[in-house]
């Protein structure tokens, strides 16, 4: 990675290799309302956009139910994979869901100041197929469609 430093006035900018930060650091009035403010880390802004919380909200609510329903003899887990860590316990079975979906999270924050529609309508897409294959199972699980 390769970092640049521009004194803009009374800001000192360090672009890391982001030709398009790069000029706009160097044409950027110090005084201006357009003075950009570059940091690497990422806001509370950031993580906590609207697709992050929805995908977060729809993951946790299929976490709580599936545990819900599985532990009042309402249902069974469905794949596999989650059978064998719920048959461990609990435990392992959250943290196993939460290392499902957590990196995606992650990753797609990361990414999102880079390619933002993308990386936006990939996440709008994420929720809407995990809606709806979660709402066709529960629907196939109590109602045998």
């Amino acid at each position: 990675m390769i970092a640049r430093t521009f004194d803009a006035g009374s800001k000192t900018l360090q672009v890391l290799d982001n030709p398009q930060l790069e000029e706009m650091a160097r044409s950027t009035d110090p005084g201006s309302s357009a003075a950009i403010d570059f940091n690497p880390l990422l806001s509370s802004r950031e993580w906590l956009s609207p697709e992050n919380i929805a995908l977060f909200v729809v993951c946790i609510a299929d976490l709580l139910s599936t545990l819900y329903f599985v532990h009042s003899g309402m249902a069974v887990e469905d794949n596999p994979v989650y059978r064998d860590f719920l048959s461990r316990g609990d435990g392992v079975f959250v943290g196993m869901k939460l290392l499902s979906f957590m990196p995606l999270i992650v990753v797609s924050t990361y990414y999102r100041r880079r390619r933002p529609r993308l990386i936006v309508g990939a996440m709008r897409f994420t929720v809407a197929v995990y809606v709806v294959m979660y709402v066709g199972r529960f629907f196939a699980q109590f109602y045998g469609i």
